[in-house]
């Protein structure tokens, strides 16, 4: 049984009817429903859609080759891709298709009703508000304050999470607006404002740690009065990987995935690819002879590349005057970063490539920097 209709849960409940196992997934509202989410699909989330035949082109409401993303002290970097950066999609529809696939595999699809508790015995009994029903594997994708994790017991880890808060609104999108362009706007805190062209709207949000949550509403209300934009802005939790001792999200024939496993990434923010990653895994370990290890020994190994994640994130925000310098001077970090965000390389990898060749461009960048003290002093 999978609890929640996002692309963790739809992701498990497709390979696991693919697979023949009987499965059940309930989503608390009725489909589609409103999910707050800049939309915004990498690469790597396009790559792993399109491989399983799980994209409908009338989905995509923007493909975005180009990205601009501009410093807190002026400078500016911009990249251009042969392929999509981003792709943007309504979550609504996204997720409806999703769970359509889901169906269409043979998954059981009860929406409009609200998991309440588990008991655990020789089977699982999951009480809803509108079922009592046993299973054998509960699948636990209800995202950040997961029902099911607290059911389970599985919380006792999470004090360590690290959660941000995202803010958003849609805004008609100008006539002399690139629809093949986001831009993103690297802030004085932890976090960036976004605008992610989406058909005839604009998304329009920022992101950074939840402890900033006033920074974040003040800086996102100017930033929408100085484009002249307007509109009712939303917030949402986001769960942060990658910070503290790996959490404990599996037990009991419980797995958690996506959003209550705490998968989104610590630089970017994303979270869709990593649900539906966490899904997918979730589902081929209920094969095997022993789910739990099978799913932890995965889950481990996409936590420690966080941490590295987490690292990367760190030095990007606590160095706002290098960062954009070595973007500009450094003609591989675009190749790098494209890599990245089509899966080819991990966060791992990107934190020691961009490490061994730093020193070289922080040299030149201090250089640079006395120099222009010294002619601005005489």
């Amino acid at each position: 049984m999978v609890v929640g209709g996002g692309p963790a849960g739809a992701s498990c409940a497709l390979s696991a009817a693919k697979a023949g196992l009987n499965v059940v997934l309930i989503e608390g509202e009725p489909m589609p429903r409103t999910k707050l989410c800049g939309g915004g699909l990498t690469q790597k989330s396009m790559r792993f859609l399109q491989s399983r035949g799980l994209l409908r082109n009338e989905l995509i409401l923007s493909s975005c080759d180009e990205m601009d993303v501009m410093f807190a002290n002026g400078s500016q970097v911009s990249l251009k891709s042969m392929e999509p950066l981003v792709s943007v999609v309504h979550r609504s529809t996204f997720d409806k298709s999703l769970v359509d696939h889901a169906a269409d595999a043979g998954a059981e699809v009860i929406a409009g009703d609200i998991f309440n508790r588990a008991q655990f015995a020789d089977k699982i009994s999951v009480h809803t508000t509108k079922h009592t029903m046993k299973t054998r594997y509960l699948v636990g994708a209800d995202g950040v304050n997961s029902a099911v994790a607290r059911s389970a017991m599985l919380w006792s880890e999470w004090p360590t999470l690290k959660t941000a808060l995202g803010l958003e609104t849609d805004v008609p999108r100008p006539n002399d607006f690139n629809p093949a362009k986001i831009q993103i706007w690297i802030g004085d805190w932890s976090g960036y404002t976004w605008i992610f062209p989406r058909g005839d709207t604009l998304d329009v949000g920022i992101i950074g740690p939840k402890s900033s949550a006033s920074i974040l509403v003040a800086s996102l209300e100017e930033f929408m009065s100085q484009h002249g934009y307007s509109g009712r802005v939303k917030g949402w939790h986001l769960p942060i990987a990658g910070y503290g001792p790996t959490p404990n999200v599996a037990g009991k024939n419980v797995i958690l995935v996506g959003d209550a496993a705490g998968t989104t990434d610590p630089w970017f923010g994303e979270g869709i690819y990593f649900a539906l990653e966490t899904g997918e895994l979730a589902a081929n370990a209920c094969l095997e002879e022993n789910p739990t290890r099978t799913y932890l020994r995965s889950y481990r190994d996409l936590w420690g590349d966080m941490k590295w994640a987490g690292r990367f994130a760190k030095g990007f925000y606590e160095h706002r005057s290098f960062v954009p310098y070595f973007f500009q001077n450094n003609h591989e970090i675009q190749t790098l970063l494209e890599r990245l965000l089509s899966g080819e390389i991990t966060f791992r990898q990107l934190y020691f490539r961009v490490g061994l060749q730093s020193p070289r461009y922080a040299l030149s960048f201090l250089l640079n920097r006395m120099i222009g003290r010294r002619t601005n002093f005489a």
